[in-house]
């Protein structure tokens, strides 16, 4: 999930001005977004899943989401190009399933 959200970012305008490190597994966070002009960013946590069909629409599972106060946690699409962004701190439940075209996951679309 990280190699994607990268080559994402390497693909857009931003990625002048803007450079995603990854965090040693000893941090909570997986990744800093931050200037390059700068030292200190946006601590990331990174959170993937594989869609499911359910019915007519598609489903993403993504588990241990909660915790993550003070980060901006990436939601990633391991089927397709779709990333989703939320702070940490509105994500108070454990688990999350996220529908396609539903209200919270249009929000959340980083298109």
């Amino acid at each position: 999930s990280f190699r994607r959200l990268e080559l994402a970012l390497a693909q857009s305008e931003s990625s002048r001005d803007y450079v995603l490190e990854r965090l040693s597994g000893a941090s909570k966070a997986d990744a800093i977004f931050r200037r390059r002009s700068e030292s200190r960013g946006i601590r990331i946590q990174l959170k993937s899943s594989l869609g499911r069909q359910q019915g007519r629409t598609k489903v993403y599972a993504f588990g241990a989401v909660s915790g993550y106060d003070g980060m901006l946690v990436v939601l990633v699409a391991l089927d397709h190009q779709q990333f989703w962004m939320v702070p940490g701190e509105d994500l108070t439940m454990t688990s999350l399933k996220l529908r396609v075209d539903s209200e919270r996951e249009l929000a959340w679309r980083c298109d």
